[in-house]
C-alpha cells in the first residue's frame, strides 16, 4: 500500500475510549470516515501534531486503518539564519521547541514531591523521565493516569531539566483502553 496521504496526529475519544487518528481531508472525503492508527506496538516514535504520510486500508463497517505510517521531516531553519521574516509572528526559543507528547503519571519523586511522567521517547532521548513543575500539576492528576504534555527541553542540552507543560489528563489510571485487533501479540 503506497503512502499516498499526509496528514496529522490526533487523539479522538471514540465510544469513551481515546484513540490515535490522522486529521486528513482527502482520506476522510475518500473513505467517509477519520483513518485511525491501531496501537500494535510497531507504530513508535510518533508524536500528537506530527505530519506523517500513510496508506490506507479500508475496513468493512469500522474506520479505516493507517498503515505504513512514518512521520514526514520537519524544515528548521539554521541558527542566525538571515531570511527575511514572512510576516509571522516569531516564537521564543522556548516555544519553538515545545513538543506535545503522550506519557503516564509516575509517583511523586520522595526527595522532591514532584511527579515525573514516563514516555518512552523522551526516555530514549533523554535516559529520564519529564518533570511535572508544582504550578503545572493537573487537579485531580494521579499516579497512572494517562497524559498529554508539551515538553519544554532542557536549555544545556542533555544535561538539564526536562520539564512537562500543559498538561492535559487522557484516561485516568484504571480506565480499560480498547486492544487493538491483529498486531503482534504485544499488550497495548
Amino acid at each position: 500500500v503506497a503512502s499516498s496521504f499526509s496528514g496529522t496526529v490526533v487523539v479522538r475519544n471514540r465510544s469513551g475510549a481515546e484513540c490515535l487518528a490522522i486529521d486528513c481531508p482527502s482520506a476522510l472525503e475518500k473513505y467517509g470516515k477519520e483513518v485511525e492508527i491501531l496501537d500494535d506496538g510497531r507504530t513508535v516514535h510518533l508524536a500528537l501534531a506530527d505530519r506523517v504520510m500513510f496508506g490506507v486500508v479500508p475496513r468493512p463497517g469500522k474506520a479505516p486503518v493507517a498503515v505504513n505510517v512514518w512521520r514526514m521531516p520537519t524544515r528548521r531553519r539554521a541558527p542566525n539564519s538571515s531570511k527575511v521574516d514572512s510576516g509571522k509572528a516569531k516564537k521564543s526559543n522556548a516555544e519553538a521547541a515545545a513538543m506535545r507528547m503522550v506519557g503516564v503519571v509516575q509517583k511523586p519523586s520522595k526527595k522532591t514531591g514532584y511527579y515525573r511522567i514516563f514516555c518512552q521517547d523522551i526516555s530514549d532521548v533523554y535516559g529520564r523521565d519529564a518533570e511535572v513543575p508544582v504550578e503545572e500539576v493537573v487537579e485531580g492528576m494521579q499516579f497512572g493516569d494517562r497524559v498529554s504534555f508539551e515538553v519544554q527541553e532542557p536549555k544545556q542540552g542533555l544535561k538539564g531539566r526536562i520539564l512537562a507543560r500543559k498538561i492535559e489528563v487522557i484516561s485516568k489510571r484504571g480506565q480499560k483502553r480498547p486492544r487493538a485487533q491483529g498486531g503482534d501479540g504485544e499488550d497495548v
